[in-house]
């Protein structure tokens, strides 16, 4: 008798408590619905059935050859979207990219495809994967209502740049059967790394600083320059850009963020060469930034002229930017100290005589949350509900994700690259999407224009209506 009254209780016990959880539950979806109507001035209607606009599929691959992932990844993706028009593709530098480029070309037919190398690995809505030889992510698109337009070339550092870029868009937007007076919704950029400012300002000379231009630069896992894009037919390898021109009167939301924070110190360049900074306010920019991020962290590096990526990747300089009353930071990853150069700086970017900088600061912990706040701000600007969400793009520094990729400590918690995926499917739900890790990142900061940056974030979500 008394084993029937304590099976009872249990069984009371569970249903209570099921009970409690699933009402704490259901008022948290409620409270969250509440705050995010209240940031896109809307409301939503948590049952509301959205008709889908947009055929949507993603997949991926970790196997070894290059055949089997594309098949697989393929596979996967026809799950949404059996005849894409248009599909992304991110892969790494150990796989034959011109096996994957032609094997999905076979397998897919008439398809558009565009996309850069990732560092390592790549990402989608599953997960961070990262394969014993390789990786590919791949996602594809079809809508009556998007039209898509994809050109690509190599060029040589002799060239004019800007010009190349102009000949690059202009293609890109007749492919996609429009006129150069109509301004895509949005581009996404692919770019060997080194080039980006000049790329991006020759696209604004066709289409204005308004057009948004997202994107990130080729990587591979080593910095040996073995980077690569996709530009439909072609596998740029060495210098190129590829360029994809998006027109819909659909919703695409878009976010460029670093995450980090300012600590109050700036100067401003009054020498450079390039991606050399050679002063920051009349003084060896070496010692300047020394100096700023702590002489006892980086003085040995300054004498011996090391590289310090690694080291710098939580204190970066930066852009800074007032948008509509809030501060935003465009990160510039310091690269290596120049002693034989009178203490030089370089950085993967390229700021110009008259800019000012400031050191930023930021640690394991926003670089693991920032991918869910940029999601948020993307939906936020474009007044996208989550129920709209058709699917997403997402481009993350290779430089962060090596910061935090087998886990960094911060205050007590240990911080993980994995849980990038886990923060942005709290907003995203059931939203396709795939990443990037790259070496360096485009987005546009409203009010100036597409800027270049390192260490940052990006995402750009498209909606269903």
């Amino acid at each position: 008798m008394k084993g029937k009254k304590y099976f009872i209780t249990i069984i009371v016990s569970l249903i209570i408590g099921f009970l409690i959880g699933f009402f704490v539950k259901e008022q948290s979806v409620k409270k969250s619905l509440r705050y995010y109507e209240k940031l896109i001035g809307e409301e939503i209607e948590p049952e509301e059935v959205i008709e889908k606009q947009i055929e949507v599929g993603y997949g991926w691959s970790i196997k070894s050859d290059e055949k089997l992932a594309v098949d697989e990844s393929i596979s996967k993706m026809k799950q949404g979207v059996k005849k894409p028009e248009f599909v992304i593709v991110y892969a790494t530098v150990t796989y034959d990219l011109n096996k994957i480029k032609n094997y999905l070309k076979s397998k897919l037919g008439n398809v558009k495809l565009f996309g850069v190398t990732s560092c390592i690995g790549v990402a989608t809505k599953d997960g961070i994967h990262i394969g014993p030889k390789g990786s590919i992510a791949i996602m594809g698109m079809r809508s009556d209502k998007i039209d898509f337009g994809v050109a690509g070339r190599s060029f040589t550092e002799k060239e004019n740049i800007k010009n190349v870029a102009k000949i690059v868009i202009k293609q890109a937007i007749k492919d996609a059967g429009r006129s150069i007076t109509e301004h895509p919704t949005i581009v996404l950029i692919g770019a060997s790394p080194g080039f980006e400012e000049d790329l991006i300002a020759g696209i604004e000379e066709v289409i204005g600083k308004d057009v948004p231009i997202y994107g990130g630069s080729a990587a591979d896992n080593t910095i040996e320059g073995k980077w690569a894009i996709f530009a439909d037919n072609k596998v740029i390898k060495g210098n190129g850009i590829a360029l994809a021109v998006i027109y819909t009167p659909l919703k695409v939301g878009y976010a460029f963020d670093s995450g980090y924070r300012g600590t109050g110190k700036y100067g401003t360049v009054t020498k450079a060469e390039g991606r050399l900074i050679q002063e920051i306010d009349n003084r060896p920019a070496g010692e300047v930034y020394c100096e700023w991020a702590g002489k006892d962290k980086f003085a040995d590096a300054l004498r011996q002229g090391k590289v310090i990526l690694a080291e710098s990747s939580f204190t970066p300089l930066a852009y800074k930017l007032e948008v509509e009353g809030k501060t935003r930071f465009v990160s510039l990853h310091p690269h290596k100290f120049w002693p034989e150069k009178n203490n030089s700086l370089s950085v993967f970017a390229k700021p110009n005589v008259g800019d000012r900088l400031y050191l930023i600061e930021g640690n394991p912990k926003i670089l693991a949350v920032r991918p869910q706040s940029v999601l948020v701000s993307a939906l936020v600007k474009s007044k996208m509900s989550q129920q709209e969400m058709a699917c997403g793009i997402l481009i993350y520094c290779a430089g962060t994700m090596l910061a935090i990729k087998d886990g960094a400590e911060y205050k007590g918690k240990v911080y993980k690259i994995d849980q990038i995926i886990e923060n942005i499917n709290k907003i995203s739900g059931d939203m396709p999407y795939i990443g990037a890790f790259t070496f360096g990142e485009q987005g546009l900061i409203e009010g100036y224009g597409n800027y270049h940056g390192n260490l940052m974030n990006s995402m750009v979500v498209f909606s269903h209506r």
